[in-house]
């Protein structure tokens, strides 16, 4: 375990942008510390852990607090985005895909720190709106959780594997929902490991994830996409995404699923690194205006 003064990465990274997404969006439950430290929560085997990131001084590293493998995976270092930056330049610049990555060039699309906490975001965020997404996931974690820097840990399989969908629709969770949650932490506490499929085929892990009860392709791809790291996964039923590609690209409308799919085939196999500035590039603006 490093010392207190955590271990410093000097990679290239926009990592004043990945901090401060990591730390304000409401899916992560992060808890900023008044240091600039933005801390979360996971489970390693069953126990709680935590890893802290803070940007360097100088805005050109990133300092983590904990196990340093999970803040590479965090970070989205493995990502593999250089070849796609040092590619859009032969995109033509009218292109939206190319002006949106050439704008967000250094930022690596960043991860859930749990996979079990990112799978059930997308299990919660089904069909709402990411507000009422947030505050379920905030009623589940105070209900089954356990207190953590003056907020609640998301709950381990484990424990919600062996939970009422009762008591989770009593939270405001759909009967479907309570269902597809406890099975999923049934199975995950039970040994099933899908951190592979982010290297797998993506129509295997696809069909593989799908195969869950109450999964279906939104929250296939979303897990693939944002939990696991797979590069080419593209939800491209999200309306969120579908809306900011129509914004850049002068539509007017939000356009369906089929017209991005469309629109961001040539960004193969960049897919979820894609999708990944569309999100945030939506935040950013959303938070700043620009």
């Amino acid at each position: 375990m490093p010392g207190d003064d955590g271990t410093s990465i000097r990679e290239d990274g926009r990592w004043p942008e990945a901090v401060a997404f990591l730390g304000t969006f409401v899916a992560y439950g992060a808890r900023p510390a008044a240091d600039g430290t933005v801390w979360l929560a996971y489970w390693d085997g069953g126990r709680p852990a935590e890893v802290g990131l803070r940007v360097e001084p100088d805005g050109r590293g990133i300092r983590v607090f904990g196990d340093v493998a999970q803040g590479r995976r965090v970070l989205g270092l493995a990502a593999p985005v250089a070849e796609l930056w040092d590619r859009v330049e032969a995109w033509s610049p009218d292109d939206p895909v190319a002006a949106l990555v050439r704008r967000w060039r250094g930022l690596r699309p960043v991860l859930f720190p749990d996979v079990f906490e990112g799978f059930a975001w997308a299990i919660l965020g089904q069909q709402i709106t990411v507000g009422l997404a947030a505050r379920l996931k905030a009623r589940v974690a105070e209900a089954f959780g356990t207190p953590w820097r003056g907020g609640f840990r998301f709950p381990p399989p484990a424990v919600l594997g062996q939970a009422s969908p009762d008591r989770l629709r009593g939270l405001g969770l759909s009967g479907a929902k309570a269902r597809a949650l406890v099975e999923l932490a049934a199975r995950l506490a039970d040994g099933w490991d899908p951190r592979g499929l982010a290297e797998a085929p993506l129509a295997s892990a696809l069909v593989e994830l799908t195969a869950l009860w109450g999964v279906g392709r939104w929250t296939a791809e979303y897990v693939l996409a944002r939990v696991l790291g797979h590069p080419g996964a593209l939800p491209a039923q999200d309306v969120a995404l579908r809306r900011r590609w129509a914004e850049l690209a002068g539509r007017g409308r939000t356009v369906g699923e089929q017209e991005l799919r469309a629109a961001l085939a040539p960004w193969a196999p960049w897919h979820s690194v894609v999708a990944f500035y569309l999100w945030f590039d939506r935040w950013y603006h959303r938070q700043t205006g620009a």
